[in-house]
C-alpha cells in the first residue's frame, strides 16, 4: 500500500498550483494511507526516519499545490515520499549488498597486489 500511494500522489498529476479541493482531498487520503502503511510495517528506527522523511516530503507536496511554488517543490516533495517508503522496506538491505560488494572487489583487488 505504500508504495502505491506514494506512486500515485507522486505521479504529476495532481501538481497545479491553486487546484481543487479534490486533488487536495485525495493528497491527504494519499497522506493519510502512505503514512498508515509505513506504521503497519513498523521496523524500529527506520520507520522514524521513513516517517520523518514522508512528512516533510507530503508538505512540500501540500506546499506546491495550495501556493505558487514551483514544480521543483513538489517534486522533492515526491522524491521524499519514494524515499521514505523505500527507507521503511528495503533501501538499507540494497545499500548494504552494494557496500559489501564494493568491499569484495578491492578486498580482492589488494590480495592480488
Amino acid at each position: 500500500m505504500g508504495y502505491s500511494g506514494a506512486i500515485a500522489m507522486c505521479s504529476g498529476k495532481m501538481y497545479f498550483p491553486h487546484n481543487g479541493r479534490m486533488e487536495l482531498l485525495m493528497t491527504l487520503l494519499l497522506s493519510i494511507v502512505i503514512l498508515t502503511s509505513l506504521a503497519l510495517n513498523f521496523r524500529g528506527q527506520r520507520t522514524y526516519l521513513a516517517a520523518l522523511l514522508a512528512v516533510t516530503g507530503i508538505t512540500f507536496v501540500i506546499l506546491a499545490q495550495t501556493s505558487m511554488r514551483g514544480a521543483e517543490i513538489y517534486t522533492l516533495g515526491s522524491i521524499l515520499v519514494v524515499l521514505a517508503v523505500w527507507t521503511n522496506t528495503s533501501l538499507f538491505y540494497i545499500l548494504s549488498k552494494i557496500k559489501n560488494i564494493i568491499h569484495s572487489v578491492f578486498i580482492q583487488k589488494s590480495a592480488h597486489t
